[in-house]
């Protein structure tokens, strides 16, 4: 497996600190964000956070918009906050090859970068100390990820995510944001009709099942007007991923798969929610992290 190479790396606070690496995988240079516990936390082994931007965003967006430090603040946890591109979709596309590099992100994420956090930091290496949460875009991201790989994660989360990508608005607009990562419509899953498959093998609605050992929450809003932080108008996008968070929920149901639900009602796509959804969330994610002794890595 290769192993990216560090080219830089900074630190905005004594928790906080961005490294930029050179991915193997990806043939390129991209970015990380780390918040490490509180000097009073201890030596660790910590478990983990991987939380996960949305589209049109980036490493830095849960910290700069979305309290992650704050929220995080005394807990005996690592986050990471990897890059994804603005529309990397948390997936090893059909056809990487870019002008941005090779679109590689699954690959990348959950095993050079996870390897790469995973000798770097005093991190648990066990599936149970393996956590991973997102918004949006991210929240796909989340999981679709625990699903392809339950090996990995015991806790997942999404907020406001984009659960079924073969929701008939959804959709085509997912395979667009190709665009902003140097592709094409089709370069991430293929075209939605002669490659329907391999979209259903991204997509958390269909790989619910997989999801059956690893402990959910899905938080949400419905976009309309009003909610606790405003939106005075009606949130298409949020409008939307409720729907899909909906289908996600309503297939979990009827295969009887324990979750939690938060619809917070209305309000719109936009930071404050998220930040409060990961507030209502690291409780339980802690919690998960703890039980009878570490599994296998």
């Amino acid at each position: 497996m290769p192993a990216p190479v560090q080219l830089a790396s900074s630190r905005s606070s004594p928790r906080l600190t961005e490294h930029t690496l050179h991915s193997p995988t990806l043939a390129a240079t991209t970015h990380v964000r780390v918040l490490a516990p509180s000097t009073g936390a201890g030596p660790g082994p910590f478990p983990v956070l991987w939380l996960l931007h949305g589209g049109d965003d980036d490493h830095r967006s849960w910290t700069d918009k979305g309290r992650a430090e704050e929220l995080t603040e005394e807990l005996p946890l690592v986050v990471v906050m990897p890059d994804c591109g603005r529309g990397g979709w948390y997936s090893d596309w059909l056809r990487p090859t870019t002008d941005a590099g090779r679109q590689m992100w699954a690959s990348y994420h959950l095993d050079e970068l996870r390897r790469w956090i995973e000798t770097g930091w005093p991190v648990r290496t066990d599936r149970r100390g393996r956590t991973i949460a997102g918004l949006s875009m991210g929240g796909f991201g989340a999981l679709s990820y625990a699903a392809r790989r339950p090996d990995l994660f015991c806790f997942a989360a999404s907020f406001s995510g984009a659960l079924d990508i073969l929701d008939p608005l959804l959709g085509p607009f997912a395979d667009a944001m190709a665009e902003w990562n140097g592709g094409a419509p089709g370069s991430i899953w293929g075209d939605p009709g002669r490659d329907v498959e391999r979209w259903r093998a991204h997509n958390p609605v269909d790989l619910a099942e997989r999801l059956a050992e690893v402990e959910l929450q899905l938080r949400t809003g419905n976009g309309a007007p009003g909610g606790r932080h405003g939106g005075e108008e009606h949130d298409l996008i949020e409008q939307t991923v409720h729907r899909t968070t909906m289908t996600m929920h309503q297939r979990l149901v009827e295969i009887g798969k324990d979750h939690v639900l938060d619809d917070w009602g209305p309000g719109a796509h936009d930071w404050p929610y998220w930040a409060d959804a990961l507030a209502a969330t690291l409780p339980a994610l802690l919690a998960a992290t703890e039980g009878p002794g570490p599994e296998p890595g």
